[in-house]
């Protein structure tokens, strides 16, 4: 986050105090602070110049969210070769998440079957038809109110071969 002093009367020394945040203070007139846990935030600064000082403390005044983790998938298993062509996508819940956006394709990164499908609060997915011998990709994003987690990672499998079937009679 970055703050911007607004003060007037000419300041020449500032004093920024950020409980909860890195640095937890600074000198700075304008500093960047980074926030790593979820929570509201007060920010005191006091400005002073030759004449004296004043504070001004804002509280709860920043607001630092968390969005979820990414998905872990479970089945098929990432790079699985000879997946039946019935199979179901299926991952663990991610800390954080409320819903889960599939991608899904035989493209990489995968968008031409699912593009970003909000499946809800759901750990599988059917695909309507899978082919024989076809690599597919896939990637759960799991979302919150937030937003979508980031770099989630892509996963992989191939289908089984075509059965031979014995020449009819």
């Amino acid at each position: 986050v970055n703050f911007t002093d607004l003060s007037t009367n000419d300041p020449t020394n500032w004093l920024w105090d950020f409980a909860g945040g890195s640095p937890g203070s600074s000198s700075q007139q304008n500093p960047g602070i980074v926030y790593n846990n979820s929570g509201i935030y007060s920010v005191k600064l006091t400005a002073s110049n030759a004449a004296g000082s004043d504070n001004e403390t804002k509280f709860n005044y920043i607001s630092v969210v968390s969005l979820p983790e990414c998905a872990e998938h479970i089945a098929p298993g990432n790079a699985a070769t000879n997946v039946a062509i019935t199979s179901n996508l299926q991952w663990n819940g991610a800390d954080g998440a409320t819903g889960y956006k599939i991608y899904f394709g035989t493209n990489n990164p995968p968008t031409n079957i699912e593009n970003g499908t909000n499946l809800g609060d759901v750990l599988t997915y059917e695909p309507s038809t899978l082919n024989y011998e076809t690599e597919y990709f896939w990637i759960i994003v799991a979302y919150n109110q937030y937003g979508d987690a980031k770099d989630c990672s892509t996963w992989s499998f191939t289908t089984e071969q075509e059965p031979i079937l014995p020449p009819p009679c």
